[in-house]
């Protein structure tokens, strides 16, 4: 059996698989990490949930990505988000969240996957050492036709990210192997 992690621990270890992840991605193209940990100079990208972006003639254009215009910078550059699971080895289920709720004044904040407009998701198994990837509007489809059969899981005692606020995540869990079965999503092991 895996470890068990606290809240604040699930979020660390999840930040050393996204390390280990944007490094081999950083050996296959010329990207850049544009979360709010590393900086804010792509501050604008972040309400696009937008992890990473990729470039494949090994240019990026400051410009492109400043704009903030996401038709064009999806049109010229392969953009990511990475979400890391400690547990799924465990439940085999993706937590896919739909809202945050803070605890403070109950202000909803929508969750990945109702504001992200990467093209590529990719949601890693940080225990299990696996990679699951897929185009992020097939699997955004899927779920918003198919919400209904998945089971609702909220968790408390998160934070919104990139501040101390306190909050409750509302998702739905998703089993990764129907994903994987009807093409969704595909696997890499020993990740």
């Amino acid at each position: 059996m895996g470890k068990s992690y606290t809240s604040k621990g699930q979020l660390d270890v999840g930040k050393k698989g996204e390390e280990i992840i944007f490094s081999y991605i950083k050996k296959n193209f010329n990207a850049v990490d544009v979360k709010e940990t590393t900086g804010l100079k792509y501050k604008c990208l972040r309400k696009f949930d937008i992890d990473y972006v990729c470039s494949f003639d090994g240019k990026i254009d400051d410009n492109i990505l400043l704009s903030g215009d996401i038709d064009a910078i999806n049109k010229k550059y392969l953009t990511i988000e990475l979400k890391s699971d400690t547990i799924m080895h465990r439940t085999g289920n993706m937590y896919l969240e739909d809202v945050l709720i803070t605890a403070k004044d109950k202000k909803h904040i929508d969750g990945f996957m109702r504001k992200c407009k990467a093209k590529l998701f990719m949601y890693q198994d940080v225990t299990g050492n696996k990679l699951y990837s897929g185009w992020f509007g097939k699997l955004k489809k899927y779920y918003d036709d198919n919400i209904t059969k998945f089971k609702q899981a909220p968790i408390v005692n998160s934070e919104v990210v990139g501040t101390n606020e306190k909050c409750y995540v509302y998702g739905h869990l998703v089993p990764i192997m129907d994903m994987v079965e009807i093409g969704l999503m595909f696997e890499a092991k020993n990740f």
